[in-house]
């Protein structure tokens, strides 16, 4: 049996499916691998998110792009700058960008004709690796889940705020799938 981690439903009227076996896909009432499936089977994909006419899918082997029929496109790692290869959670931003929480951190690609990769740190809040979500609560206000707390980031002045044990957050650590989205 599958555990499923993440559903979305996409503008081509197909529900995508990130399971403990890789990307499934449900159409006409039928739930099938995906075509490109063999490039992330046996993995855990934890997190979905399509851009366009593309499919970001995070995982315990990095940021797998599929495009909408299935098919397996390319592979980022942290051989391309990702902060892990452990992809916990994804998110879009209003500019198309792809923010990451990974186990050791988060992670900004931005997507165009060149991707680019970069790592970003909190540098006003206690050291913290794990990123558990990212989340989106207006078109600049990006919400983290960490081993220590919650940060809010605006990401055009890059401006942090942490959220921790002296704000009521006991315990500190959030956890994977700890929100949704409205």
């Amino acid at each position: 049996s599958l555990q499923f981690n993440s559903l979305l439903y996409t503008i081509t009227d197909e529900l995508w499916c990130a399971t403990d076996n890789g990307v499934y896909i449900l159409k006409n009432g039928e739930l099938t691998m995906a075509p490109g499936n063999d490039q992330i089977a046996d993995m855990q994909v934890y997190d979905l998110e399509q851009i366009g006419e593309l499919m970001y899918c995070a995982s315990e082997g990095g940021i797998s792009v599929f495009d909408l029929e299935g098919n397996h496109l390319m592979n980022y790692t942290t051989d391309d700058g990702l902060s892990s290869n452990i992809c916990l959670d994804l998110v879009s931003d209003f500019e198309g960008s792809l923010w990451i929480a990974t186990d050791q951190g988060l992670s900004k690609m931005n997507i165009g004709e060149q991707i680019e990769i970069e790592s970003i740190n909190f540098e006003s809040a206690p050291l913290t690796n794990t990123t558990f979500f990212v989340e989106f609560s207006d078109n600049t206000s990006l919400w983290t889940g960490t081993e220590r707390g919650l940060h809010r980031l605006d990401i055009i002045s890059g401006i942090t705020k942490y959220y921790g044990y002296e704000d009521g957050f006991y315990p500190l650590e959030t956890n994977l799938g700890a929100v949704c989205r409205g």
